[in-house]
């Protein structure tokens, strides 16, 4: 069986729910060529001197960086809107994430979807 998704113009190209092991960071490869891909990293830390949430994005070469302070909540924070990665090719690539904290770990659970688009010709 396959199964394809969309919303709208954008295809969804992955989309699951991951949970940090030990608190250590999460990193999510996405190869959308065989030998082409971009790599997401995401960090979480607690800081008293935020007043509320922050994020933090940071890209170096093929690698987005993603700094989550204060995503405490069983809530959840993360984006309002798709956050542009990377166009490739004919190809533009979102993210969309919300990452929760359940009761007394230290581990946070991220949901997230990555979207392709194809880019509009000019």
């Amino acid at each position: 069986m396959e199964i394809s998704a969309r919303s709208g113009r954008a295809t969804i190209v992955a989309s699951a729910q991951i949970t940090t092991f030990e608190g250590e960071p999460l990193e999510l490869t996405i190869w959308f060529q065989p030998e082409q891909s971009f790599t997401v990293k995401w960090s979480f830390e607690s800081d008293a001197s935020v007043d509320d949430v922050a994020v933090d994005l940071e890209q170096d070469d093929d690698v987005f960086h993603i700094l989550c302070t204060n995503f405490d909540g069983v809530d959840g924070r993360g984006t309002g809107k798709p956050l542009h990665l990377v166009d490739a090719g004919p190809y533009r690539f979102w993210l969309h994430f919300r990452v929760f904290l359940f009761g007394k770990t230290e581990d946070r659970t991220l949901h997230y979807t990555i979207y392709m688009e194809e880019k509009k010709k000019v």
